[in-house]
This record gives structure tokens, sequence and C-alpha cells, in this order.
């Protein structure tokens, strides 16, 4: 947990709210035992805190939403959260171009050779191509705009399949980036429960 200190010599700096896990969770579960809530879940917590969590929680995480694309596949935590009975909610999966700390160097998922292929192949965007293969990865996709256009392209995924060769070609892409890193350090990588120190 953290908090911003708006009076402090840099109110963009977080302070450290050091309220473990477990105690906000208490709140939830007692919310969602009085019908307030339909689901409860976690976002940006790494496989030990999810772990953590899972073993002191009443009732177990529903969903974690972590950010998730073609360069950031995310695997190894999907299979672990899916071990676990915990649904899965990628964010960032086109590559979120909108975002503050974008760098005009930092690769985009749209512009990936084998997307812009794929998009040709299906007569379809990149990001229905990205969106479609999340899908058939069994991961929720939450993806943001305010254009009326994209918001009917981001729900037209649902005529058209990629086959198990073309889902086969993502996993040859080897390039690795961390899309929010410089995001979420610019204010929490001090913070002792920083879940990312692994990236």
């Amino acid at each position: 947990t953290i908090g911003f200190n708006a009076q402090g010599p840099d109110p963009t700096q977080c302070k450290p709210a050091l309220i473990p896990h477990i105690d906000t969770w208490r709140v939830l579960e007692k919310y969602y035992k009085l019908g307030k809530f339909k689901a409860i879940g976690i976002s940006n917590f790494n496989q030990k805190q999810i772990q953590d969590l899972y073993d002191q929680a009443e009732i177990k995480p529903h969903n974690l939403q972590v950010e998730c694309h073609i360069l950031l596949p995310q695997k190894e935590l999907f299979e672990f959260a899916k071990k676990l009975g915990i649904s899965f909610t990628s964010y960032a999966t086109m590559g979120s171009p909108g975002r503050p700390s974008k760098n005009p160097d930092e690769p985009n998922p749209t512009e990936v050779p084998l997307v812009v292929e794929l998009a040709k192949k299906y007569n379809k965007t990149p990001s229905q191509i990205l969106l479609r293969q999340m899908i058939q990865r069994g991961i929720a996709v939450i993806p943001k705009s305010t254009n009326p256009e994209r918001l009917r392209q981001n729900s037209d995924i649902f005529d058209f399949e990629l086959t198990q060769e073309d889902l086969t070609k993502f996993n040859e892409i080897k390039l690795h980036k961390w899309l929010f890193q410089s995001f979420w350090e610019s204010f929490a990588k001090h913070h002792p429960y920083f879940p990312f120190n692994g990236y």
C-alpha cells in the first residue's frame, strides 16, 4: 500500500504505508460476504505475494491483473495463478501507447512484424490480433479506448481464430520488455512491498 505526501518536498514521491496485504484483504472479504462485491482480486502481485495472501485468505483471490502482452507474456505467472484457481487479466495488451511514461524508443506490440503479418492475413487490425491471441490463451483483456470506432474494433475479435501455428510463432518472439517499468519505479521502487524487483 502506498500514499502520496502532498505536503512534502516532492509530492510525486510515494509515502510507504506498511499495511500488510492480508489486512486490506480482510476488508474486501467482509464486503464480499455482505454481497457488495461479486468478486475480489489482486493486481501487480508477484508469485510470493500471491502465495502468501492465498495461504492466509479465507476467500481466495478470484482474479489477478498484471501487465501482459507479447513482449511480456507472463507464462510462468499465468500457470501459477491457474494452478491456484485464480483467473488472469491482462492490462496493456496492446502496449498502452498513450501511457504518460512511454519512451519513444520503446517497442510497440502492434508493430511487431508477426502481428502486422497476421493482421494482413486475417484482414484485422494489429490490435485485434493481440487481443485475439490473449483470449485464445485463456486470459481476459481490458482494452481502454474513448474512440467509438476503436471500441467497436476491440469487440470485433470473435469472428476468427488464430491457428496453432500462428500461436506457436508468438513463442518465438525474443524481445522481452516490461513497458510500465519506468512508471512504477518512478514512485514506488523503494517500497518494501515493491513486487517487480525480479523483472
